[in-house]
Order: structure tokens, then C-alpha cells, then sequence
């Protein structure tokens, strides 16, 4: 993985940054992203997170990650990157660039899309993500959020309902976290792009026997699934994709699952655009595919008369077993001739699902 991008950048890419944008953010690395696909008003707007702009102008991951400790650069990636890969990691850990006399990070966060601020935390103590503040978007019937965690310092003006831009600065890049310690040195963006499992995410917290409040509310990290926000950049700047929607279509189902459930989860009622055919106002259940890491990618309504009263379980019925069983993700345990949903998928189906 080197991180380079032809000059060219795909084939029809423009890149759309008006003198305006420019002057207004010269020197913070800021690069606006459309495509010439379909209408430019329909192409999700797309600027990279912090002011390093080593990923934009094609440079190695080593100019623009943040490696844990184990100075393995890859540490800084998403997915099963520490931990000899039986950790997962769920963002992106990008590193500064400037700093002041005494090595304090400088760097702001910029939000990616445009979006309405839906949680802050200003307690870096009450979380692993430290200072954080989260965004929520909805592209193509696709409800997602970014996520800016380790911030040393939120923006006065970063408030909860408030809706802003692409490029808005949210905060500074720092080394804020609750329950371990940040050095200085690493201090770095943890950046997030994912789906939110379920709004109502108190009742399932409520049953669990964790020892703690939920300080967070739905914006909980186990509530969160995030998928690959590097990938996800490459494809946009490839013009592969023009926003969620599209990448989610073109992410490889590892396991698909049938669920007996009549009724609208209530992530399809948000993102309405992960369905395939029709919604429905009641049925049998759902088919629901899902990445290599557990991220749900879609559902298809399973009718009375498909299931022919068949359905009375959760049932896999597919998998990919290059992509199913990644060492950090418990996501297939074997049971006699089969598998069923391991420990991390049956949190996500409990979470889409209340079963």
C-alpha cells in the first residue's frame, strides 16, 4: 500500500476548488472533491480531514499516518493492523505537521462533508477517543457519520445542531484520550466514516453489565461501525464513487444473513438507500450482507411467501471465506456442518435487529 494516485486521477475527475475556497483556506491542505459523473450537485462534497496533504498529492502512507507505538506504519490504517492483527482498528490515524516551540500540535480538524455536528465531547477523560466530536450526513438515502477523535481542543462554535460545511474547522489535532496515554510525540487525527447501528442504542446499553454509565448517548463507539475512511478516499479520487451509497454497493459481501423480523430496522429506516427493492411495511425477515469486518452493506426484504414459514432463525447462507474470518473480528462461529453469527456479528445484529 503506497498511497500513490496517478496524475491524473482517474479518468473525467475535475477538481472543483473556487478562488473563494482557495484564499480562504491557503495553507490548511485543503482539496475539494467532484466528480464529472451524473449531475456535479449530486456528487457528495469530499475534503481531506487535516491540513497534511501527503495523501492528496501522492505521496507514501509514511507522509500522512500515524503508526502506534510499534513504529509499524501500517498500525495507523484500518482493520486488523495491531496487535500481530488481532486488533482492529476502526479509523484512520493521521499525523501533524505542525507544531509550535514546545511540540504542541498546531494542525486543525477540518470536517470532510458537509454535515450537522450531532454529538460533542469535551470530557477527553469519559471516552478512548479522548475529545471527539461527531458529524452526521445523508447522501442518497444513505444516513453515515465522520467521526474527529484525540482533539486536543474543540472549536468554540462546534455546538451540537449546528450545521456546517465541508472544510469547517472542528478543533485541534491532539492527544486527548480516556483510560490510556497519548504521547505528544504521536499526537494524531483518529478520523471515522461509518453508519450509526441504532438510534435508540440506550436499550441495548441498559441490558449489558459494563459497570459504567453510557456518558456518549447513541454516539457510543460500540454503536458505531465504521469502514475503511482510506479506501473510501481512494475511490473518490479515483471517481469510482460518488458518495456513500456507491461505496457500500462496491464493498464485497463477506456474509450474508437471513434475520426472521417483520418489522423496519431502524438503521433501513434511516438509510433507506441500503435496501435493495422495495422497503415494505412488513414481512418474513431480512437478508443482510456484510463486509469482511462486520459493516452492514445491505438488506433485502424477505417476503411471507418467500420464506414459506421457514424462517424461524437467524441463518447464514453465504459467506466468502477469503474475507469471512478476519483474526480481529469474531465474525463466523463453526456449529456442526455450518457457521452462526460469531461474538462481533451478533453484537451488530442485536444492535440492528433488538434480538
Amino acid at each position: 500500500m503506497t498511497g500513490v494516485i496517478s496524475d491524473k486521477i482517474g479518468r473525467g475527475l475535475r477538481r472543483f476548488v473556487s478562488r473563494k475556497f482557495l484564499g480562504n483556506c491557503a495553507g490548511l491542505g485543503l482539496l475539494l472533491l467532484a466528480g464529472t459523473s451524473g449531475a456535479i450537485a449530486e456528487r457528495l462534497p469530499l475534503v481531506w480531514p487535516s491540513p497534511n496533504r501527503a495523501f492528496l498529492e501522492g505521496k507514501p502512507i509514511e507522509d500522512f499516518v500515524q503508526p502506534t507505538s510499534s513504529g509499524r506504519i501500517t498500525s495507523g490504517l484500518y482493520g486488523c493492523v495491531r496487535n500481530g492483527g488481532y486488533r482492529f482498528h476502526e479509523g484512520l490515524d493521521l499525523k501533524v505537521i505542525d507544531r509550535d516551540r514546545n511540540s504542541r500540535p498546531l494542525d486543525p480538524a477540518f470536517a470532510a462533508m458537509p454535515g450537522t455536528i450531532v454529538y460533542v465531547n469535551r470530557r477527553a477523560g469519559n471516552s478512548s477517543y479522548g475529545n471527539y466530536v461527531v458529524l452526521r450526513h445523508e447522501s442518497d438515502g444513505i444516513e453515515f457519520y465522520t467521526l474527529y477523535a484525540h482533539l486536543d481542543s474543540i472549536a468554540s462554535d462546534v455546538k451540537e445542531g449546528v450545521r456546517v460545511e465541508q472544510g469547517a474547522t472542528l478543533g485541534i489535532i491532539g492527544s486527548t484520550a480516556g483510560g490510556y496515554t497519548i504521547p505528544n510525540s504521536r499526537a494524531h487525527l483518529h478520523f471515522e466514516i461509518g453508519l450509526q447501528l441504532d438510534s435508540n442504542f440506550a436499550w441495548w446499553y441498559n441490558q449489558q453489565r459494563y459497570g459504567s454509565k453510557n456518558q456518549h448517548g447513541p454516539w457510543n463507539g460500540i454503536n458505531l461501525s465504521g469502514w475503511n475512511p482510506l479506501e473510501y478516499y481512494r475511490m473518490a479520487l479515483a471517481g469510482k464513487i460518488e458518495g456513500p451509497a456507491d461505496y457500500l454497493r462496491e464493498s464485497p459481501t463477506a456474509i450474508r444473513v437471513k434475520v426472521p423480523y417483520s418489522g423496519v430496522p431502524d438503521l433501513v429506516r434511516r438509510s433507506p438507500g441500503m435496501v435493495k427493492g422495495e422497503v415494505g411495511s412488513s414481512g418474513a425477515g431480512w437478508e443482510v450482507d456484510f463486509s469482511g469486518y462486520g459493516v452492514p452493506l445491505s438488506f433485502r426484504r424477505i417476503s411471507n411467501a418467500e420464506a414459506n414459514g421457514n424462517l424461524k432463525d437467524v441463518e447464514v447462507v453465504a459467506y466468502d471465506a477469503d474475507l469471512a474470518f478476519p483474526k480481529c473480528r469474531d465474525l463466523l462461529d463453526k456449529k456442526g456442518d455450518g457457521y452462526v453469527p460469531g461474538k462481533d456479528l451478533r453484537r451488530t445484529l442485536e444492535l440492528l435487529f433488538g434480538r
